[in-house]
């Protein structure tokens, strides 16, 4: 691949002074645009902590009140009591009709002779 460059010669290849200037520009808008991508990546987390810092201090008393716990851990722990008391209900449950499956299996038919 040949680079042309202006003023010279379209058919013969860009000295190399040439070349290494074009390389050189090509390098110092990389870094220019390196530069913004730094400069918005940090007011971007700038922008970032200042809104964490603002739920932190806003909604964390919120789901605390006065040393209470809020209201979501109060029905989180509800709930999670009521799972296991289902649970303890759904095996006593199968415990049952096991025992009655089985007692049936062995007791003898009533009422036939």
């Amino acid at each position: 691949m040949t680079i042309t460059c202006e003023g010279y010669d379209p058919h013969r290849p860009c000295p190399v002074e040439c070349q290494s200037q074009m390389l050189l520009d090509e390098f110092r808008t990389f870094r220019d645009d390196f530069a913004d991508f730094r400069k918005e990546l940090g007011e971007w987390k700038q922008d970032k902590g200042e809104r964490i810092v603002k739920l932190e201090t806003v909604v964390k008393p919120a789901l605390q009140s006065n040393g209470q716990p809020s209201q979501i851990s109060t029905i989180d722990k509800r709930v999670t009591s009521l799972e296991q008391k289902w649970g303890k209900v759904i095996a006593v449950g199968a415990f049952v009709w096991g025992l009655i499956t089985v007692a049936l299996h062995f007791l003898p038919t009533w009422g036939h002779k």
